[in-house]
């Protein structure tokens, strides 16, 4: 689970790192067409905040002259933001906090957009204020998934010490040294092995695998293969490898023993 919710914060991050390159990238492309000509937001702002034509085209477009320091800010925030963004999306994948720059950037061009006129004069702006949105959505999935990765860790601390974990793992193991002759015991004993193969705790399935791995039962090598698929603990995936390892060799053990 725990893994689940890195993997989940990591996928957000980089869908928005991808979204705010995509939101960058337009702001670099031809945004105000006016007369002959056209210019993106950025060009106007680096290279020509001066440009008489696009000034007397935003003057007959809205009944006034817009505020050049207003239109300067707004692109110039999103522009920094978004960058920095990008940037600790992709270095703090795992954080779901590295989301907030994005999400900072977005919410600065949806108030240009929202409130600001001039920005409704381009071209792009509803896509623009689309892929805004969809930043916010996913950088607020990423900060949900953070916080619920923090509470499963704090949840799992709260209820398990480390004493407990190591008595829980000792009676999984005592389930393979149980002293009986009754075979209807052993078969018990078996089967909750099996189901430890499940539990919460990686260090439970680790000592179930492991236990498992001292038998030859090919019930024990054919459930180990199937829920090896979904298993996501790396040090889970090696036990149940090397458990399979065992049943095989104690398999061909005994059958050679029989000979």
């Amino acid at each position: 689970m725990l893994k689940t919710f890195n993997e989940k914060t990591k996928f957000c991050n980089y869908l928005c790192a991808a979204l705010t390159l995509c939101l960058l990238v337009l702001q670099f492309t031809p945004f105000w067409h006016f007369g002959s000509d056209s210019l993106s937001i950025n060009g106007y702002v680096w290279l020509d905040p001066g440009n008489a034509s696009i000034a007397s085209w935003f003057s007959s477009q809205l009944g006034y002259d817009p505020n050049t320091n207003s239109i300067v800010i707004s692109a110039v925030l999103i522009l920094l933001l978004g960058a920095a963004g990008i940037a600790a999306c992709i270095i703090k994948s795992n954080i779901g906090a590295a989301a907030v720059l994005p999400a900072l950037s977005a919410l600065s061009a949806i108030y240009a957009f929202v409130f600001k006129p001039v920005f409704r004069l381009g071209s792009t702006w509803i896509l623009q204020l689309a892929l805004s949105i969809a930043i916010i959505a996913v950088a607020v999935m990423a900060v949900m998934f953070e916080l619920k990765k923090n509470d499963f860790e704090t949840a799992g601390k709260d209820t398990l010490s480390k004493d407990d974990i190591d008595a829980r793992v000792a009676a999984i193991k005592a389930l393979t040294n149980a002293d009986s002759d009754k075979t209807s015991q052993k078969e018990t004993n078996f089967n909750k092995l099996l189901t430890y193969l499940s539990d919460e705790l990686p260090e439970c399935r680790i000592a179930a695998a492991e236990a498992l791995g001292t038998t030859s039962k090919d019930s024990a090598f054919t459930y180990i293969s199937h829920i090896l698929s979904s298993e996501k603990d790396e040090r889970v995936i090696r036990a149940m490898r090397h458990a399979l390892v065992d049943i095989r060799e104690n398999m061909r053990k005994e059958h050679k023993a029989v000979q």
